[in-house]
């Protein structure tokens, strides 16, 4: 766990990874269109999207590793990822977020997405018998 200080005239404030972590699971968790944090999907995976984290000076690097839902645009969702992360850190802590970089890192397909619709075609299958309404039809 590595451990970032700011100080300034009034003495030094001290944040780990694992809380710049923390923040921003929370601010990604807060996008319609990604799969919480710790759920678990329909098909049992565990969601453990990760944070990567660096810090230079004043600045602050960021990889988020995320799922998102499959009724979504990717980009559109990513966009919104970066600027709820900016926002939230930027008002939490000192620092100035420099980069956020978005990973996509699978896709969670809802069931029963697309309702089954009954457009009223038969189909049959003909048993070699000739039926009665295609002989009255060739007389």
């Amino acid at each position: 766990m590595k451990v970032v200080a700011k100080t300034d005239k009034n003495g030094k404030v001290v944040y780990s990874t694992a809380i710049l972590s923390s923040i921003v699971r929370y601010a990604t968790d807060e996008v319609k269109g990604v799969v919480p944090y710790g759920s678990e999907s329909k098909s049992g995976k565990r969601n453990s999207q990760g944070t990567k984290i660096e810090t230079v000076g004043d600045f602050i690097y960021i990889d988020v590793y995320v799922r998102v839902f499959d009724n979504v645009k990717v980009k559109d969702v990513s966009h919104s990822v970066q600027e709820s992360i900016k926002n939230t850190v930027e008002s939490m802590t000192e620092f100035k977020v420099k980069d956020i970089n978005v990973h996509i890192v699978d896709v969670e397909f809802l069931p029963n997405k697309h309702p089954k619709v009954d457009i009223g075609l038969k189909l049959t299958i003909p048993d070699g018998d000739e039926d009665e309404d295609s002989h009255r039809e060739e007389n």
